[in-house]
């Protein structure tokens, strides 16, 4: 049976897992081909949400064929971010912007080339876990996250179908108590299978260790000459 159809779609609010919700949802999308093999063309998809905005510009889908979705993010609040992910001890302030360049293929997500997040307006990040204050002192770098005011934050990001994840981030600043606001440039990164993460690190705080690590490989740079 043929199919057609053609329309704007409108919501005052969607509700999405984790706690995140959509509004001001808006777009169009045109239905083409049979019942049993529709093609559904989107476009000009946009919705505010965590206090900035998203937008997909343009995507198709057609039945069994990948669906590739240019997600593109715009200021959006880095403390509630932060809040949604809910991981113990960290916090800050800024805006974050980017692309996300999702596939979805036979039930699986991942992130194509090019997945990047840009906050270029400076901010805070504060990463305080609840560690043994010896092992925190003893970590210069896990000092400087205690309260470090960036002025770039850049993330370049990767997510496989099968779980692996990883993400190197680039963050530029300094904490104004450690070496008297002496400037401090950080090269993390952090790889994985995901849902290892979701509930061995995130559930059990071993995200911790998995960031530790990472710093530990980065403290002499953060030490001034």
């Amino acid at each position: 049976e043929p199919l057609q159809a053609e329309g704007e779609l409108t919501a005052g609010q969607l509700a999405l897992p984790a706690g995140l919700a959509l509004t001001q949802f808006r777009g169009h999308f045109k239905a083409s081909g049979t019942v049993a093999a529709p093609v559904i063309e989107a476009s000009e998809l946009a919705a505010q949400t965590l206090g900035g905005s998203i937008r997909i510009d343009k995507t198709q889908y057609s039945s069994g064929l990948t669906l590739h979705v240019p997600l593109v993010l715009e200021a959006l609040d880095l403390t509630a971010l932060l809040k949604l992910i809910d991981q113990e001890g960290l916090s800050g302030e800024g805006r974050l912007s980017g692309s996300l360049p999702v596939l979805w293929q036979a039930g699986l997500l991942s992130l194509d080339a090019g997945a990047k997040l840009d906050a270029g307006n400076g901010g805070v990040l504060r990463y305080r876990p609840a560690i043994a204050e010896s092992g925190a002192k003893a970590n210069i770098a896990l000092q400087a996250l205690s309260d470090f005011r960036y002025k770039r934050l850049n993330a370049d990001l990767s997510y496989s179908p099968n779980g692996d994840y990883g993400m190197t981030l680039e963050l530029e600043g300094a904490n104004p108590e450690l070496y008297n606001g002496y400037p401090i440039a950080f090269n993390l990164k952090l790889e994985g299978h995901l849902p290892d993460l979701l509930q061995a690190a995130l559930l059990s705080g071993d995200f911790s260790g998995h960031l530790l690590k990472s710093l530990q490989e980065q403290e002499r740079r953060t030490k001034p000459p």
